[in-house]
This record gives C-alpha cells, structure tokens and sequence, in this order.
C-alpha cells in the first residue's frame, strides 16, 4: 500500500474513532462536561517512566496577572476590560524515563522526584503544554508526548495541568503557564528543584498549547519592552525568555476563518463547525457559560486579539527560536502567518510541513512513519536549542511518498497578510451567536 491510501485510511479510521468517542454507549451525544470527564481520566504512568505531582502555591502578588492584563491591554481593544482573572494555584508532573522500568521508590512526590533526577541523563528543561480545544486532557493525556520528549532529549519534561474552559475562560490558561514558568525560574518554598535559568528551558506545546504557549511568549516580551518587575512569592524575578519554543499543529486563531480551513478540508480529522455551538447540542452544568458565550474559551469579541489569536501579532522582535511542525490542516494559515511575521522580523524560525498530515497526526497517529520523524526531530530541535546547537532560519516541505525535503522560503510561506487575517476574523466573530443551550421545540428561542 502506498503511504497516500495509508495516510488516508488511517485518517479515515481515526475520523470514525474520533466521531464515535462523542457518544455514549447508547449513542446519544455527550455533552460538553461529559467530553471533559472523559479527557481527564488518567490510568496511570507506565512502569517505564518516571512521575512526580506538582502544585504550585499562588504567589501573594498579583503582578503576573497584572501583566497579563496589561499586556492584553496593549496590544488589544477587544473588550478586555471585561476580562475576570485570579490567580490559581497550578498543578504539573515531571516526567522522565526511568534506566531500570523495574526500579521502585517510596510512594512519595519528593522521593519519585529525586529517583527522576537520579535518571536525567542531561540538564534541560521541557515545559509541555497540552492541546484539547481549550477545555479537555490532562496529565494523563499528556504522558506518553512527555514520555517520548524525554526519551529523545534526556531531558526531564514538566507537564503542566491548566485550568480548562469554559469554566476558566481566557486568559487563565496563559497565566497558569507563567505561574509554573516562574516557579522554575524562582522556585517557591517547598520545591523540591533549584533555580533553573531560561536559557535551560524549552516550551514544547501542541494545538491549543501552541496558541497558550505564543500568547504567553506575547507576555513575556510585553515585559521586558516596559521593563516591569515580577515579583513571585517574595522575590522579583529577572525575567528572560525561555531558549525556544517548537509547536505541533499550532493553532494561531480560533475562528476558524481563514482559507486554509477550507482549501485543506480533505486532509484533516475536523469538522466543519465546533458542534458545540450548534442548537441540537446537549447542554450540561459548564456549558453553556454564565453569561453564555460564542465560543468556549472567549467571548466572541476577543477572538480577534492577537492574544487569542496569536496570527494577529503584529510584532515578534526579540522572541527566542521558533520551531513549527504543521501538516497539511485546516488551521495551516495561522501556523504560516506566525512563523513568516517572525522570520521577517529576524527571528530563527524553523518550519517543517508534512505533505497530507492532519492535525496533531504524531499524538493521533504515532505508528505512521511521518510521526515518528517529526517526533526525531522535535527532540533534536529541543537538545539543539538548550545546547547551544546551530539555529537557522529554514523551511521544509516534507513528501508524502519517501518523507523527503524540499527547502521553502519561511519569510514568504503565504500571501496571507496579518491585516487580511484580522478582517476575516473579525467578520467571523461578529457573526457568532452565543451557545445558549440545546433547543427544544420553541421554549429556548
């Protein structure tokens, strides 16, 4: 079988899995907070890994809320003075691979956690952050792309657990992420691990984690542009970016507006629409929201702010190393608009698309030959980056057929403009109608 009719009957089979993982046994559709339930059922870690449980205790200070507001703020007026943000205590879970999947410790986090460094084969930092459409998986989902980071790496991989929409709407997510990024730089009392500088850690994120991770990075240079201090737990924390972040299958807007949703329908797992906003959807204790809303992560308003839709960032002057792996997906656009505006601006940007690939095909399809390649070099990208590997600016297209590469221009990916990007966002949101529950005959018009 050639790999086009194996890609596209693994996709197939995947489409049905996915379609019949939204109902219950006896076929009713499940509803939002059911979807949820599901995601975050976790089994356990292999006898091949090793794990330590984290929380992160809420720092006193408000000031890295404060400057995720501000930074909303700055670069936005999409309503953001609506925005209702606390701080929250944040969960995580290291992850390494064990040398002897027989070894055993106490059954505590801090002894798992010193056992895990004792099987650290080099210093450097993954911070993964998940996908799942903003309001689904967990550490349990996360595991086996933290297994497989550390085992290309050695590295040790910190999963981190945010709050999920739409309980904890937008920018929550984002804040969680800088809470746990602090705490490795300026670690709280009671951590069991010592400073770690930036320049020793990677953010390496998929999907919705990709559009977390680039709005956080947003953040970051928003600080040090205004010089703010952070203070965290007692101490001001010098804040400087992380050596990179790479990207699966980014999703840089959430609109779903631009060409690419509908030029490369053929090749991806997504639906037309989110069948959550639509009337016949079940509706639970968590969705709709209270007030209802447009989409399950924002208000319809802010999805053209670019730190909702990070496509829309007009500047990238000062970022650290990106590393993209997109396939062939719906949401390609935004991946291209992201990393051309950065290589424009001088940042190392290095881009890899697969021929055919669907969204997220190395977590959903991790047997195929083209997940297990851009898994290599996900791992190499991170090593490269934390030690000081050569970092170019480059750009490929991966074949289908025999996975080989032809070099592409990553200043001129698309013809897409960030301008032409935010008017079609724009005129998508304002065309969204808020998710006000499952309508029954006439009583919920």
């Amino acid at each position: 079988m050639s790999n086009r009719k194996l890609i596209t009957a693994s996709v197939s089979k995947f489409k049905e899995a996915l379609r019949s993982s939204d109902r219950d046994s006896n076929g009713a559709t499940l509803s939002l907070g059911q979807r949820q339930h599901r995601s975050r059922i976790d089994h356990g870690p292999p006898s091949s890994l090793w794990t330590s449980q984290i929380t992160v205790s809420a720092p006193l200070e408000h000031d890295a809320r404060d400057a995720i507001i501000a930074a909303t703020k700055a670069l936005g007026d999409n309503g953001e003075s609506s925005l209702s943000l606390h701080t929250s205590s944040v969960n995580a879970e290291w992850v390494a691979a064990k040398t002897d999947p027989k070894a055993r410790v106490k059954d505590t986090p801090k002894d798992r956690y010193e056992a895990l460094m004792g099987d650290v084969t080099k210093q450097g930092t993954i911070i993964l952050v998940h996908g799942g459409a903003f309001f689904t998986n967990g550490l349990g989902t996360s595991r086996p792309t933290a297994a497989k980071l550390a085992k290309e790496t050695g590295y040790r991989v910190l999963v981190l657990d945010y709050r999920l929409a739409p309980q904890s709407a937008f920018p929550s997510q984002i804040l969680d992420l800088f809470i746990l990024y602090l705490s490795l730089l300026s670690p709280p009392p009671g951590s069991y691990h010592r400073p770690i500088p930036a320049s020793s850690i990677v953010i390496a994120a998929e999907s919705a984690g990709a559009c977390i991770s680039l709005s956080f990075l947003q953040v970051l240079l928003q600080i040090q542009q205004q010089n703010q201090q952070i203070r965290f737990h007692g101490r001001t924390v010098d804040i400087r970016n992380p050596a990179g972040i790479l990207m699966v299958s980014c999703v840089g807007e959430q609109s779903l507006a631009l060409p690419s949703w509908t030029t490369n329908k053929e090749y991806d797992i997504f639906r037309d629409q989110a069948p959550f906003l639509q009337p016949e959807f079940p509706a639970d204790e968590i969705w709709p929201s209270d007030p209802p809303r447009a989409d399950v992560y924002c208000d319809a308003s802010m999805l053209p702010h670019p730190l909702v839709s990070p496509s829309l960032c007009e500047n990238w002057h000062g970022a650290p190393p990106m590393w993209f792996a997109v396939g062939q997906e719906r949401l390609a656009d935004s991946s291209m608009l992201i990393a051309q505006t950065a290589a424009r601006q001088g940042v190392c940007v290095m881009w890899n698309q697969y021929e055919a690939m669907p969204h997220c095909w190395p977590l959903f399809l991790p047997k195929l030959p083209h997940s297990q390649h851009v898994l290599r070099k996900w791992g190499q990208a991170c090593r490269a980056m934390i030690e000081g590997g050569k970092l170019v600016t480059k750009g490929s297209w991966i074949s289908l057929e025999d996975l080989g590469s032809i070099d592409v221009d990553v200043r001129n990916l698309t013809r897409l403009t960030v301008d032409e990007a935010s008017t079609m966002i724009k005129g998508r949101a304002e065309g969204l109608s808020p998710y006000i529950g499952m309508r029954k005959g006439i009583s919920r018009l």
